[in-house]
């Protein structure tokens, strides 16, 4: 460099110089991307690289959700348009986020016929089902999720928004149900609750949000943001309050503006059209 300032360098030098930068940078590439992969693994740490190739739809997990699950890849998709635009005016990590909605239902492919959305024919697998065997089905999808999760290899944080995206609410439909046949008495709540743990992450918190949102905006002909909240089960209004709570936690600790959340949960209430 001296010698270039100085009008010192030779052609030669120069010309030796460049080749040397340029395979350096190019060595500098290969070595960043191989790397990458060795350190999200020692570190369980998930890239952007990484959650970019997970975002797209033409991944062979996605696509079978999109043909053996159909209402659950719908439902997926709208959770993650609704969570990438939420993490994005809150200062979360949208693509984690939209990543996450894509994969949270994942677990519903053990047993897609016995989820609501996935089914068209008017006909109900649950009806003939005891209520105990019915919260079974329903808290396995989450276990499953974790076990497709970690077989595709999608992330840690992945498997633990998977984890966490229904906390440890109860399912009071079929709660209220098993009361009503064996009495207060002769039920363990704990049975109809999912294993949770409750979410952990700002990400985590928004897909719990959004999941809740999509479904309870699904049963309404107009949704608006009072509808979807007046027409939610008590067991979702609970997670409305745990999501949102959660998130006013996180921004109280943070340098962010608590402002955002709440103009975020009026702006992006129900999916789009």
């Amino acid at each position: 460099m001296i010698d270039l300032y100085l009008g010192m360098a030779s052609p030669a030098t120069l010309s030796f110089n460049a080749v040397i930068a340029f395979l350096g940078g190019i060595g500098a590439g290969i070595i960043t991307a191989g790397m990458a992969p060795v350190i999200e693994m020692l570190f369980h740490y998930t890239t952007d690289i990484t959650l970019l190739e997970l975002a797209n739809l033409d991944r062979p997990i996605l696509r079978r959700l999109m043909l053996e699950a159909p209402g659950t890849y719908h439902h997926s998709m709208v959770v993650g348009s609704l969570v990438e635009a939420a993490a994005t005016e809150i200062g979360a990590n949208p693509i984690l986020a939209k990543v996450c909605g894509y994969y949270h239902d994942v677990g519903k492919l053990k047993k897609p016929l016995y989820f609501i959305e996935n089914q068209s024919d008017g006909r109900n697998k649950h009806d003939k089902l005891a209520p105990s065997m019915s919260a079974l089905i329903l808290i396995a999808h989450v276990k499953n999720g974790v076990e497709i999760a970690r077989k595709h290899k999608l992330g840690q944080v992945i498997v633990d928004t998977i984890q966490q995206h229904h906390g440890t609410s109860l399912i009071s439909y079929f709660y209220e149900k098993a009361k009503a046949v064996k009495g207060e008495d002769g039920i363990n709540i704990d049975d109809f609750r999912y294993p949770g743990p409750r979410p952990q992450t700002r990400e985590a918190g928004l897909v719990m949000l959004a999941d809740v949102v999509e479904a309870a905006s699904r049963t309404l002909e107009n949704p608006t943001p009072s509808r979807i909240q007046a027409g939610a089960k008590p067991d979702q209004q609970d997670l409305f309050r745990w999501a949102a709570g959660l998130l006013r936690i996180d921004l109280e600790r943070s340098t962010l503006d608590r402002q955002k959340l709440q103009q975020d949960i009026k702006r992006h209430p129900s999916p789009p059209d």
